[in-house]
């Protein structure tokens, strides 16, 4: 479906499934986070094209609100990239402190019990 540009009912074929098990099969959470991987791979593969694209539009004399059109698309996406960059997750560790409510604090330290003396060893 991603690299073939195949629909659904065609993918199924190729892949010997049947056009209601692909469908089961795409509510797999391991599945559909591969297929939206793909489907990234996909758009970022072809974004230099795109651009390329714009980038003839804009220079182009023969429909000038084309050009214009262009050079405010290739404008939008190097804002998205920056805030997409901003929003990237990075590794390492995160450490959110929560105030879900202001309710009193639990004493959990374990009581003695009158029934163990800690001094008895047998």
């Amino acid at each position: 479906m991603v690299w073939e540009g195949a629909s659904r009912k065609q993918a199924a074929q190729a892949a010997s499934l049947s056009d209601h098990g692909l469908r089961q099969a795409l509510r797999r959470p391991h599945v559909l986070a591969f297929y939206l991987a793909e489907c990234e791979v996909l758009r970022t593969s072809g974004k230099a094209k795109r651009l390329h694209r714009l980038e003839q539009l804009a220079e182009q004399d023969d429909n000038r609100n084309a050009a214009v059109a262009a050079i405010k698309a290739a404008e939008q996406l190097s804002d998205i990239d920056v805030a997409k960059s901003a929003n990237t997750p990075t590794p390492g560790v995160t450490i959110r402190i929560v105030n879900v409510s202001s309710s009193p604090a639990i004493d959990v330290t374990p009581r003695s019990s009158p029934f163990i003396d800690a001094g008895d060893s047998d």
